[in-house]
């Protein structure tokens, strides 16, 4: 059983207004029904929906409009982003389970399965692209560190796929242990468990919706892609 764990709890604050991003309209649909559709388009056999409770009328409506089948649940996110994968992670057993954040909308089904490929030989995964730009480690005083070799530099996206058991783990322990600071799954897992993860390649357009400047581009590449206006 394959399993993956879409988030959309987050109050997206850095986007303005008051209706979280992921409901936003984006060429007229929900920003959060393009990656719903991606998987259920996709190998995956089901999908756990992670949400603020207040938005979960908003969730149903948006499975009912676009016949989101592979949705088994619908949970409650938590304070933080581990506590709203930890959650999700409780509805999910056996196999192998692929986490998403809900606004990196511009996921494909094809990025979805090749992610499934890797995560079928058992190996952990994690999407994402070598950097473009040059990065730099700076202080608090927002002077240089040093500049790491770019060559070995990745931004990391998602999916990011685990043994379900394997990652179940990696967040009891993490939670248990009262850590902090993780900011993605892959480094819960190689924190906790301590086994090698592989990046897989993905795709630029992968970006994940955060700013205005974010939606403007994901309707870019959207327009790009055939999409076209919605009114429902």
């Amino acid at each position: 059983m394959v399993s993956a764990i879409i988030l959309a709890a987050g109050k997206g604050r850095r986007m303005g207004g008051k209706l979280p991003k992921q409901y936003l309209p984006l060429l007229g649909r929900p920003l959060l029904a393009y990656s719903l559709l991606a998987y259920e388009q996709s190998l995956v056999d089901r999908v756990v929906l992670v949400v603020d409770p207040l938005d979960r009328d908003r969730a149903e409506e948006i499975l009912q409009r676009y016949q989101i089948r592979k949705v088994s649940s619908i949970v409650a996110g938590g304070r933080e982003r581990c506590d709203s994968v930890f959650a999700g992670l409780q509805k999910v057993d056996g196999g192998q389970v692929l986490i998403h954040d809900g606004a990196r909308a511009l996921i494909r089904a094809e990025e979805i399965n090749t992610a499934l490929a890797v995560i079928s030989r058992g190996d952990a995964c994690a999407m994402g692209m070598p950097v473009k730009d040059t990065i730099k480690e700076v202080g608090e005083d927002q002077s240089v560190i040093c500049t790491p070799d770019r060559s070995r530099l990745w931004q990391v996206q998602t999916p990011q796929c685990f043994l379900t058991e394997e990652i179940k783990e990696a967040y009891r322990k993490y939670l248990q242990e009262e850590r902090s600071g993780a900011t993605d799954d892959a480094a819960i897992y190689e924190l906790m468990i301590g086994k090698k993860l592989y990046m897989i390649e993905g795709s630029y357009e992968n970006l994940k919706v955060t700013t205005p400047e974010d939606l403007l581009m994901a309707e870019i590449i959207l327009r790009r892609r055939g999409w076209s206006p919605s009114q429902i």
